[in-house]
C-alpha cells in the first residue's frame, strides 16, 4: 500500500498511492483502491489543506536553501502578501500526527485552513489537543 524510503541524505521518502475525485464540485483526494463506501468517506479529505501544507514545505525549502533570504524576498517574487505567506508557513510546524490524519481523512471535517489562520500553539501535544 505505502513505500517508506529511508535516502542517502538523511530525509525519508513516503510514497502513498492517491487517487483525486470530484465529489459535489470539490476535488478529494482517496484511497485508489477498492473500499465500502462508509471507508471510502471517511479517507477521502479536502485537498486544499493538504495543498496548502505542501506549499508551505516548498516555501520553507526554499528558504532553507538560501533561493530567497527570507519570507519577505519570498512573497514578493511569488506575488502573494508578505503576512499570508508568514501565516501559512507556521503549517511546516504541525504535528506530525495532525498532517497524518489529514492525509488519511481521519481528521475532522472542522479541521479547515481556516482553524489553522489562528495561532498555532509550538508543542505538538497542545496543537494535538485543539485540532485533533
Amino acid at each position: 500500500m505505502h513505500e517508506i524510503e529511508i535516502l542517502e541524505n538523511g530525509n525519508v521518502l513516503i510514497s502513498i498511492p492517491i487517487a483525486i475525485q470530484n465529489n459535489s464540485g470539490k476535488r478529494k483526494i482517496s484511497s485508489p483502491a477498492p473500499l465500502d463506501q462508509e471507508t471510502q468517506e471517511s479517507f477521502s479529505t479536502d485537498n486544499v489543506v493538504l495543498m496548502t501544507i505542501a506549499r508551505a514545505y516548498c516555501w520553507q525549502s526554499m528558504i532553507d536553501s538560501s533561493k530567497f533570504a527570507s519570507v519577505r524576498e519570498l512573497a514578493k517574487a511569488i506575488g502573494m502578501d508578505e503576512s499570508y505567506v508568514s501565516r501559512m508557513m507556521r503549517l511546516n510546524f504541525l504535528s506530525p500526527k495532525i498532517v497524518q490524519a489529514l492525509l488519511t481523512g481521519t481528521a475532522a471535517e472542522t479541521l479547515t485552513l481556516g482553524r489553522f489562520r489562528q495561532t498555532i500553539p509550538e508543542l505538538w501535544e497542545e496543537q494535538e489537543k485543539l485540532f485533533l
